[in-house]
């Protein structure tokens, strides 16, 4: 069997592992994407409340009314930092899932050039034998000839 058939079943696993890496690097990108999007909402959240609570101060409420209002607000600010940190992981992730697809797709380059330069090696080598036959046979017939 010639090298370069032998070599396939390497590049198959090396294409289902960079196909794998590029799923997980997807995958985190959405996780990044959909954090982000709630911090948006959130802060929106946030901005209309402090806006409600900074409107009912100027207006005369009730001290009880402000604080549940400011309490409520703290408590976003609160699940805001907790989001920033999660979104803070997922960057870290997306940037570890960015480094292994890289790693696995030079890796799948490695072998299919591997594999292209031993297909070359084995044309060329088929080649040469049959230029050796030719050559071979050529002789063959002109030898009676100059006899």
């Amino acid at each position: 069997m010639k090298r370069s058939r032998r070599l396939q079943p390497i590049a198959k696993l090396a294409d289902r592992q960079q196909q794998g890496a590029a799923r997980e690097l997807r995958s985190s990108r959405e996780v990044v994407a959909h954090l982000e999007e709630q911090l948006t909402e959130l802060s929106g959240y946030r901005a209309d409340y402090q806006s409600r609570l900074n409107e009912l101060s100027n207006s005369g409420v009730t001290i009880n009314k402000i604080r549940e209002i400011h309490t409520f607000v703290n408590k976003i600010d609160d699940v805001i930092f907790v989001l920033k940190g999660q979104i803070d992981s997922a960057h870290q992730q997306c940037r570890v899932n960015i480094d292994n697809w890289v790693a696995q797709r030079t890796r799948t380059r490695v072998v299919d050039k591997l594999i292209s330069r031993c297909r070359h090696d084995e044309e060329r080598r088929i080649d040469s034998r049959e230029q050796g036959d030719l050559d071979d046979r050529h002789q063959g017939v002109a030898s009676p000839k100059g006899l």
